[in-house]
């Protein structure tokens, strides 16, 4: 139960889609932050969102955050079929609609030597089709970096971000 409960509050805080604007095109920023650093395409701007390390966002509303949490125990029993279904619970209880969730993709590759997964999945909300990608990172603490995709253009920015992603805590 304590698991579940740790995956809906996860899930709640990092994947619910906000639209925000007034972003205006800048070269890619290195953010830092406790123990990490990655870089953002320049046409996301911070936003300060409460329950967030960072959370960047774009005017398309895509958005890019990161939430770090207590290391779990249960961090390597973290599925595709897990996630799959607390998500699709988790977006129906939330916009109170049946939504399907598809998974894209799947890996457990560590990130800086730390153990890590990657889950890229995609839903339709409001006849819209939303793609997302989630990396987690068990490096004395959770790391989660969520990257959220309005509007089916940022995968190779996206991809770039999650590539440029170093740990500097031990």
């Amino acid at each position: 139960m304590k698991k579940k409960l740790c995956i809906f509050i996860f899930l709640f805080l990092c994947l619910t889609p906000i639209c925000l604007t007034g972003c205006s095109a800048r070269e890619n920023t290195v953010v830092s932050g406790a123990g990490y650093e990655f870089s953002i395409p320049g046409d996301f701007t911070e936003v300060d969102v409460e329950g967030f390390e960072c959370f960047y966002s774009a005017d398309d509303g895509s958005s890019i955050n990161v939430n770090i949490q207590a290391a779990d125990p249960s961090f390597e029993a973290v599925s595709a079929e897990l996630l799959n279904s607390t998500l699709a619970s988790v977006l129906s209880q939330t916009y109170h609609t049946e939504i399907a969730v598809t998974d894209n993709a799947f890996s457990r590759e560590p990130v800086c030597g730390y153990p890590a997964y990657q889950y890229s999945f995609s839903y339709t909300l409001q006849g819209d089709k939303i793609t997302q990608t989630v990396i987690g990172v068990n490096a004395g603490r959770c790391y989660t970096f969520t990257y959220t995709d309005m509007a089916g253009t940022w995968a190779d920015a996206f991809e770039g971000s999650i590539q440029s992603i170093n740990f500097t805590t031990d």
